[in-house]
Order: structure tokens, then sequence, then C-alpha cells
């Protein structure tokens, strides 16, 4: 779930970063941050050997920061 006391301006390299994603309407992504350019947020798949260059995070499409992860075992 994104933390709502967190915003844009508060991504750092790293960070999971929940974002909506203009190619498949209604529906939102998370990647980690990798580095900040001037046209957003370069993101990273967790397990993808290359960069997600399709969408940068920009204020205008970030949903939230991911806060806390939570690990099920049964």
């Amino acid at each position: 779930m994104p933390s709502t006391s967190l915003r844009y301006g508060d991504i750092t390299t790293g960070a999971l970063v929940i974002y909506s994603i203009n190619y498949v309407a209604g529906s939102n992504t998370m990647h980690q941050a990798a580095q900040l350019d001037a046209g957003g947020w370069i993101m990273t798949g967790l397990g993808n050997k290359a960069y997600e260059n399709k969408v940068r995070v920009t204020a205008e499409n970030f949903v939230g920061i991911v806060a806390r992860v939570y690990v099920w075992t049964p």
C-alpha cells in the first residue's frame, strides 16, 4: 500500500515507487527508483536486467512510495 504522506520529491535511489502507466489504462506498477534525470525517475524492475525506459516517474504519474513490505510465510 502506498504511503500517503510521502511525495514525489521524497523519492530516493532504491525506493520502491508506485506509479501509473499510460500505456495500460487504469493500471499502476511498482519498480525501484534507479536514477533521476531531466525527464523524471528512471526505474528498474527488481527481477529485470534492463532499466524500465518506457515511462519515467514524474509528479504527474506518481502514486506513492512503498513504506513497508511484509513477507508472508505459510
